[in-house]
């Protein structure tokens, strides 16, 4: 599965939401939110110029996206009681890290 086909729909269903629990629109902001996150993150861009590899050409960052749309859903909150990485998140993304790599 590529980044670009999660839904909110399909999201919601990942995220085990009941139906009338959420709104699309609150969905479609965690989900941009995750995007750019990922996108600054590792470096690779969502949308590619030329012969250059996006972020839907990598689909274990789907998975990656995913962990983190569930993350920032489950903390809404301004506070948060620890500040751990999730393990899985950290190793997907990490291996697609271009940003800190000299050329």
């Amino acid at each position: 599965m590529r980044i670009t086909a999660v839904t909110p729909d399909s999201l919601a269903e990942y995220l085990r939401l009941p139906d009338g629990s959420y709104s699309a629109a609150e969905l479609e902001g965690i989900m941009s939110a995750a995007l750019a996150y990922i996108e600054g993150y590792t470096g690779i861009p969502r949308y590619p110029a030329g012969t250059q590899k996006g972020l839907d050409d990598y689909e274990d960052i789907t998975l990656a996206y995913l962990i983190l749309c569930q993350d920032l859903y489950d903390n809404r909150t301004a506070t948060q009681e620890t500040a751990a990485v999730n393990n899985t998140l950290d190793a997907i993304l990490g291996m697609h890290r271009r940003n800190l790599v000299c050329e």
